[in-house]
């Protein structure tokens, strides 16, 4: 089917309870894609939407002539493509879907710049094992934080101070939100690290207040 330049064309997505939340994207760069009922052609939204369930209702915004889309959902649990659509204005070509696909099917998702999902799933095809791919690339992410939390409390001479303590904390959240922002760490996982983290602390602090009474 071919769409208008200049208008706003309304879908439902539809599918199983396990499918949702969902995570919609159109990789063209004349169409733009929102949620919700507002019907308003609107060429300033974003190429993605996120947290879309059963039934809700989004708009693909036409916003270019002579230019094709592939529109993509996937569930945003482990970014497995659950359906594909081209669709193209006036005098466009349809193009292939912009995804990265790795051994077994795997799809980085769209904020794992740097294919360390990719990556992971290709070492694990390599030595012929099963991996629950996001699962160890949000691990990765982690240890590479907890790695920045170490080092420097051990490059302190002696017990690590609170100086340190606080170093590694500073360098704990960086390397969080890198590994969010480059490989997709989920802002949930990040979030349960960062709370592991202060719990622990928390109970340093109080055995050390229980040593000293």
């Amino acid at each position: 089917m071919r769409y208008e330049n200049g208008q706003a064309y309304r879908f439902r997505v539809e599918g199983g309870t396990g499918s949702f939340p969902a995570l919609a994207r159109v990789s063209g760069p004349g169409f733009r894609i929102t949620s919700g009922n507002a019907p308003n052609h609107d060429c300033a939204a974003g190429p993605e939407i996120t947290s879309v369930g059963a039934l809700d209702a989004m708009h693909v915004h036409v916003c270019a002539a002579a230019a094709g889309a592939a529109i993509e959902v996937l569930r945003e649990s482990d970014y497995a493509i659950l359906a594909t659509y081209n669709v193209r204005s006036a005098g466009g070509e349809t193009p292939t879907p912009d995804a990265v696909e790795a051994p077994d099917g795997y799809v980085a998702p769209p904020n794992d710049r740097i294919k360390l999902g990719v990556l992971i799933a290709a070492v694990c095809d390599g030595a012929n094992v099963e991996c629950n791919v996001p699962w160890v690339r949000n691990g990765v992410g982690i240890g590479g934080s907890l790695f920045l939390f170490v080092v420097p409390t051990r490059v302190a001479r002696g017990r690590p101070s609170g100086f340190s303590v606080g170093i590694g904390v500073a360098a704990f959240i960086i390397g969080l939100l890198l590994a969010n922002a480059l490989a997709g760490l989920p802002l949930e996982w990040a979030g349960m690290a960062l709370i592991s983290v202060f719990a622990l602390f928390g109970v340093g602090v109080m055995l050390k207040f229980r040593r000293v009474g």
